[in-house]
């Protein structure tokens, strides 16, 4: 027979970890709840936009590590630190909305970074590029658009400032894409 102590204890921490999954749960609903093209709330915000530099920093670690390029490399490094830096950020106002992010990579992203371990030396840098042209031209007219039609003053700032981080690395993106090209 337990003791009084022990079902105190026991419901102690049902108490502490029953909440928490429960918001965990529902951050995950919430991703699989994302509209397909732009989020509609704040909320669906933070978490595609959380989830999108998830993918940055995995896609662009892994680029870091194998390329041979050097300038593809220096980009590659660049990116992990902005979007840790953009996730960091991003992360806080979900906190501040008390909002549970359950992080990880959509099916498209693992798909592309797939795609990418599959290929070496210049191929990988040529793939890399061109989806980080593509991504960043997405991630960039959904930051712009946030920033512009959010009434939460935090988030349309973080939202400005990862918008300007973002056309800095699609313009760096353009001009590495068009040097390998020729």
């Amino acid at each position: 027979m337990m003791s009084m102590t022990r079902w105190l204890l026991a419901f102690a921490l049902l108490a502490l970890v029953v909440p928490g999954l429960a918001r965990a749960q529902e951050g995950k609903k919430l991703i699989d709840r994302l509209p397909e093209g732009e989020p509609k709330t704040d909320k669906q915000f933070l978490i595609k936009a959380i989830n999108d530099n998830t993918a940055e920093i995995r896609t662009a670690e892994t680029v870091a590590k194998r390329t041979e390029n050097v300038e593809v490399r220096n980009f590659a490094n660049k990116l992990i630190e902005d979007h840790k830096s953009l996730r960091t950020d991003l992360m806080a106002q979900a906190k501040a909305q008390k909002l549970a992010i359950v992080e990880g990579l959509d099916k498209e992203q693992r798909e592309k970074l797939k795609t990418l371990t599959d290929l070496r030396g210049a191929e990988q840098d040529k793939e890399f590029l061109k989806q980080q042209v593509e991504c960043h031209e997405k991630a960039l007219q959904m930051y712009e658009r946030w920033a512009k039609t959010t009434s939460d003053n935090d988030l349309r700032d973080a939202a400005r400032r990862a918008a300007k981080s973002v056309r800095h690395h699609l313009d760096h993106a353009r001009k590495l894409q068009a040097g390998l090209k020729g």
